[in-house]
């Protein structure tokens, strides 16, 4: 059978990054966050970031991650952070998996799990407005592919085919989603472990939290607040 043609309207694309994403990095948690638009609508955001960084002079060398935020180059991440709470295109959903020492599943069925149930609420309520989904995952290691081909296949049987969804591990580098999801991971993971010694990044989450109306941390959002959606997993599916 050919596969079908989607329209761009129809297609909505994910672009993840993770931080404190191994089993044994000190911490009893993992955060998950997705920048997901329309991909009609990606041209459009990828010029208005264009000018963005244009604006600021940025270093078109560096990537925007959250480990590369300073003081020196904080008004640019401070405008991208204003631009994405401003735009109608881009929506955030991001989850903390908590007990990670401790899973009842191999390390990497849990780590794909907590993927699956981060995806699994936005394809839920965009069941009307969607009919494709693409999710784009920074790349961890050779085997990165095929768990997220897998994850995406464990969606597609959740939801009884309805919708094509397919996975790919990709480097950050090649694309500036990825690289933003990396700084809402990195700004969540700060939060979550009390961190406080860098200024830059500690205004970041101050703004954040003001412009999202969330603390990042302590409390899941409503199902309905899908522009900023926050959910923190303690355990059961």
């Amino acid at each position: 059978m050919e596969q079908r043609k989607y329209k761009d309207i129809e297609i909505c694309n994910f672009y993840c990054d993770e931080s404190c994403h191994t089993k044994n990095d000190g911490n009893d948690f993992i955060v998950l966050a997705s920048v997901y638009c329309r991909k009609s609508n990606l041209k459009l955001i990828k010029k208005d970031i264009k000018e963005i960084k244009e604006r600021n002079q940025y270093n078109y060398d560096e990537e925007l991650k959250w480990s590369n935020l300073r003081e020196s180059n904080y008004k640019f991440y401070e405008e991208i952070i204003k631009y994405i709470h401003g735009t109608e295109m881009i929506k955030i959903r991001a989850l903390i998996g908590n007990g990670k020492r401790n899973t009842f599943q191999p390390y990497e069925d849990w780590y794909h799990s907590m993927y699956f149930y981060m995806f699994k609420k936005v394809i839920e309520h965009f069941s009307y407005d969607f009919s494709c989904y693409r999710l784009f995952i920074d790349k961890k290691d050779t085997n990165s592919q095929q768990m997220y081909a897998n994850t995406a296949r464990y969606l597609k049987q959740k939801f009884k085919d309805k919708f094509d969804i397919e996975a790919t591990a990709i480097d950050s580098k090649e694309h500036i989603l990825v690289q933003i999801a990396d700084v809402f991971a990195g700004a969540i993971s700060y939060k979550k472990r009390e961190l406080s010694s860098n200024l830059a990044k500690s205004s970041l989450i101050n703004l954040i939290c003001l412009l999202f109306e969330t603390d990042l941390v302590t409390s899941s959002s409503l199902f309905s607040d899908f522009k900023f959606n926050l959910f923190s997993w303690t355990g059961g599916f």
